[in-house]
Parts: structure tokens; C-alpha cells; sequence
């Protein structure tokens, strides 16, 4: 885009979209090494707007535990925490987080 094409007084700032590659529910294991024998491989991408507190979230998250893979190497736990969110029922990961408070109070 030309700047100054949608304001050509160039009196008025034009704002782009944040793009944000959202890699968080990626799993190791569904990672397909790419080689010589590999001739096709599908390709999704998928473009939607994202709330700015959705998009703080997922990046604060990835964030987080990029560092903690970091810290502890392999990364294996980190996957193992992100399948337990994708594969569990939410009404129990919430019900599992309200008993443990309760028990530290």
C-alpha cells in the first residue's frame, strides 16, 4: 500500500492491523518433519479479528511458556499441560481449580 493513498492530504494516521501468528495449540506431536519424501502437504491459514484482551492472553501465555520450555529443556511438560487444556472438559478444569483453592484455604 502506497502511503497516503487512502488520505492523500496525509493529514490523518493510518493505523495497520496487528498480525499474530497464534502458534499456541501446537503440539509437538503434530509436527510432520518436511524431507524429500514429502510431496504435498496441506497448508491452513486462517484470518479472523482477535479482542485485544484475547490477543494480551495469548501472547502473554506463549510467552510464558516458551520460557518455562526453556528453562526445563525439552519442553515435553509444556506440551503435556497444553493437551490437558485442549482435551479436557473446561467444566472440570474449573472444577479441579475452585477444590484446590479451596484446599489452600
Amino acid at each position: 500500500m502506497v502511503p497516503g493513498a487512502l488520505d492523500p492530504t496525509m493529514t490523518m494516521g493510518v493505523f495497520y492491523p496487528i498480525v499474530f501468528p497464534n502458534e499456541f495449540w501446537q503440539l509437538r506431536s503434530q509436527f510432520i518433519e518436511i524431507n524429500s519424501t514429502v510431496v504435498h502437504q496441506p497448508l491452513q491459514i486462517t484470518l479472523h479479528p482477535m479482542s485485544f484482551m484475547k490477543f494480551q492472553l495469548y501472547a502473554t501465555m506463549t510467552v510464558g511458556f516458551r520460557d518455562a520450555a526453556k528453562q526445563q529443556g525439552t519442553g515435553a511438560e509444556v506440551d503435556e499441560m497444553k493437551r490437558m487444556l485442549t482435551e479436557t472438559n473446561p467444566y472440570l478444569l474449573a472444577l479441579t481449580g475452585i477444590v484446590t483453592i479451596l484446599h489452600t484455604v
